[in-house]
């Protein structure tokens, strides 16, 4: 006779173990490519938020990127026309008017659910901006648009006539173990609406200045300032960042934190082999 209630009470406590092992997990990747010999290299990110039982995560509250230490952005680069006129890309929501700024492209699905059954894609592009907050180095600008090959973005109109643009901010923060320079700060919740980011890639090349210098191959006498008889000419390139500093691991750091609503906190911390230029 008791055998019902015993059986309910496995039941119920499996289900109450079934609970307290779900975990929303935040899986970050960082990829070094296309190095250069004048300190160039093209940053190639990867990142997967998912709840473990397959429920919908919590929505964004905020993302905090941490870079290697020795990572800056070169004066040169903070002024026109490498920096994005903000207002007018809000105004225009038109990427063009920022090309020359625009350091990456990317892709993202975003989840919205219950609102849409199930996430949808954005295409990514990524531009660098004047500081927008007090004390702040920089910012950094994420306009998406959905991807109208997605039969859910094409058949909903709200959102396939969205645009949508995120500002984060670049702040010089160095940590005290030496790891970490400088901290990006992304607020999700300027879109206006609850969402979390299922899938996001990235590719950041950045930019570059390219210079043609010349200098004297045959001076016309020994005499300082003497005029020139020939010249060559060669080609100079200025990446936007410095270098980062290797530490003896050989190991470069970058760490990814999250917030969530709920009060989860999520950090992530993954390492890539220094680039053979800052070794």
């Amino acid at each position: 006779m008791r055998l019902p209630t015993i059986a309910s009470a496995l039941l119920a406590f499996f289900c109450l173990v079934a609970v307290a092992q779900a975990a929303v997990i935040h899986d970050f990747r960082v990829e070094l490519r296309d190095e250069k010999p004048y300190g160039a290299a093209t940053v190639h990110l990867t990142e997967k938020t998912f709840d473990t039982t397959g429920a919908v995560p919590p929505a964004t509250l905020s993302g905090t990127a941490w870079l290697p230490k020795g990572i800056s952005i070169r004066a040169q680069f903070l002024k026109k026309p490498y920096v994005c006129n903000l207002r007018k890309l809000n105004e225009t929501k038109n990427p063009s008017v920022c090309r020359r700024a625009r350091i990456g492209t990317g892709r993202a699905l975003i989840d919205i659910r219950p609102l849409l059954a199930e996430p949808f894609p954005v295409n990514l592009q990524i531009f660098l901006a004047k500081a927008t907050a007090k004390g702040a180095v920089a910012s950094y600008a994420v306009f998406g648009v959905p991807d109208q090959r997605a039969p859910l973005v094409r058949n909903t109109p709200g959102i396939r006539d969205a645009r949508a643009l995120v500002i984060g901010t670049i702040f010089d923060d160095p940590t005290p173990d030496g790891l970490y320079g400088y901290r990006m700060e992304d607020p999700f919740t300027q879109i206006g609406i609850r969402f979390g980011v299922a899938e996001a890639e990235a590719t950041l090349p950045g930019l570059t200045i390219t210079k043609r210098v010349r200098t004297c191959a045959r001076p016309q006498g020994r005499r300082s300032g003497s005029r020139c008889r020939k010249t060559k000419s060669k080609i100079k390139r200025i990446f936007w960042v410095t270098a980062p500093d290797c530490p003896a691991s050989r190991k470069l750091s970058w760490k990814a934190d999250l917030r969530l609503e709920g009060g989860i906190s999520l950090s992530t911390v993954r390492e890539t082999p220094c680039p053979r230029f800052a070794l």
